[in-house]
């Protein structure tokens, strides 16, 4: 405070005439310079972050469009494949009819022709069927050097089939519909779970996607199907790691009585950002 003190009054009692016109003037051409460069800048600012985020929206809506048609095509060829009658003739069998399958080689010829059509190189490079070997008598016998289609799961390292081994789970979540009367009856009414992110930190979250053109509102009868999801999981693992539910969304969650029941959300512009 002296320093301030002292340069004032050096510049009220000492400084000479001249030296006061000088600095003055500074002053007073500095100041509205400042404001100016200061005024131009935020506009500039403001222009490039608004540009910025509608090619970050007009993006994030082509990346949308763009996810849903590879989802469609794939679901498209998952559903050409399961429905097919050489499919069914071979893997909708009982285990004893497995145990004494010996497929003829025009079966073989007509799946490996339908995955060629389901092929296209870019999205889809390759089909491969993953059969257990203690069931299914040598099915790789029928590769080819062009096409290999059938690959035993004692031949398989994934960390996911370690994962569930080692934790010996006993279920797994389907989407009701993929089971049959029985299933549903022997192991109850299973929960879709889209999406397990198991971390470190012993928190798994529990992730629900939903595609919506505005913020995703979650309903009472959702709310009580999102905490069927989360009890349904923790029954069946056992697992003594919180568990969050979490939203990945187009826009958001609105906010309302039940959407407290997500933990987080994640939404396209944390995706594409």
């Amino acid at each position: 405070m002296n320093f301030f003190n002292r340069i004032l009054h050096y510049y009220i009692y000492d400084m000479r005439l001249k030296k006061k016109l000088v600095v003055s003037h500074t002053i007073l051409f500095l100041i509205p310079t400042a404001v100016l460069i200061c005024f131009l800048f935020l506009n500039i600012f403001r222009i490039v972050m608004d540009d910025t985020i509608r090619s970050e929206q007009a993006l994030s809506s082509q990346s949308v469009l763009s996810v849903e048609n590879l989802v469609s095509h794939v679901t498209h060829a998952s559903d050409t494949l399961t429905s097919s009658y050489v499919i069914r003739d071979m893997f909708d069998i009982s285990n004893a009819q497995a145990q004494g399958l010996i497929p003829s080689r025009s079966k073989i010829s007509n799946l490996m022709r339908l995955t060629d059509t389901l092929t296209d190189h870019s999205l889809i490079e390759s089909v491969r069927f993953y059969y257990d070997d203690h069931t299914y008598h040598r099915l790789e016998q029928f590769n080819t050097n062009a096409q290999r289609l059938f690959v035993p799961l004692s031949e398989v390292s994934s960390p996911w089939l370690e994962y569930f081994n080692a934790e010996g789970w006993s279920k797994f979540f389907f989407p009701k519909s993929a089971l049959s009367e029985k299933e549903a009856d022997e192991n109850g009414n299973g929960a879709q779970i889209d999406l397990l992110i198991d971390r470190n930190d012993q928190v798994i979250n529990v992730c629900e996607m939903k595609y919506s053109m505005s913020e995703f509102t979650i309903d009472a009868d959702y709310e009580r199907e999102l905490r069927n999801k989360k009890s349904a999981f923790i029954e069946a693992t056992k697992t003594r790691k919180a568990v969050h539910l979490t939203m990945v969304t187009t826009y958001g969650v609105r906010q309302n009585s039940h959407s407290g029941v997500v933990q987080s959300e994640i939404t396209l512009e944390d995706l594409f950002g």
